[in-house]
């Protein structure tokens, strides 16, 4: 649906899916890279980005560095600092699987805490999805990294149209997380889309919409 109007670029992280697997570097400026990699072999002059949950702080840091490049911006269940995330005690619990090398377990179990009991085929095909997409070790490694993501400094640098978008009901990342996201940024909006998941039959075309009246044509 999102491409009935609009050119739509989907590119793995390093490290996943198609992306080269082994790979030494996940700190936030080397994944900030690859933003640019992406765009300057597209070439790319201006375009919309738009990140989920991890790869928020990643495209905070490329937009505060590189505003001529980016027209808007848009965020989906995000958080500026990543510890601010990993201090809720579901997540804790769920990535002490992680830690401890039970990759199916935490798959499994990450997917579920995502989409909830609603859609529980989707959960499933998603935590496939998560083990056919990267190792256990490059997890691991990510993650491992992830924790010390902190964008809170770089938010007033972000001057390009931004929407924050966040599901009421999710469990994590908070609302709190998403309101301050939008308060740090400069003009930037916050919709609250109704959903007790971070994915739902109930909030695609609510963020359809809200993307739509956010790019207008």
């Amino acid at each position: 649906i999102m491409t009935a109007r609009r050119r739509f670029i989907r590119f793995d992280n390093r490290g996943t899916g198609s992306s080269q697997r082994d790979v030494p570097g996940f700190s936030i400026e080397e994944l900030a890279l690859d933003i640019g990699a992406v765009a300057d072999a597209l070439s790319l002059d201006r375009f919309v980005l738009y990140a989920e949950l991890w790869a928020v702080p990643l495209v905070i840091a490329y937009t505060a560095k590189h505003p001529e490049r980016v027209s808007h911006l848009i965020l989906f269940a995000g958080f500026a600092r990543w510890e601010e995330l990993y201090e809720i005690p579901r997540v804790k619990t769920l990535f002490s699987m992680l830690d401890q090398g039970d990759w199916e377990l935490f798959t499994d179990t990450m997917s579920l805490a995502q989409v909830g009991w609603q859609l529980p085929e989707v959960a499933q095909g998603l935590a496939a999805l998560s083990r056919a997409s990267t190792t256990l070790e490059q997890a691991q490694a990510f993650h491992g990294a992830a924790r010390q993501y902190d964008v809170t400094a770089l938010l007033p640098l972000v001057i390009v149209p931004t929407l924050v978008m966040h599901p009421r009901g999710a469990a994590f990342p908070t609302l709190d997380s998403a309101r301050k996201l939008a308060a740090g940024i400069p003009g930037a909006r916050l919709k609250v889309l109704e959903s007790e998941t971070l994915w739902s039959n109930e909030l695609e075309p609510q963020l359809l919409d809200a993307l739509d009246e956010f790019l207008g044509d």
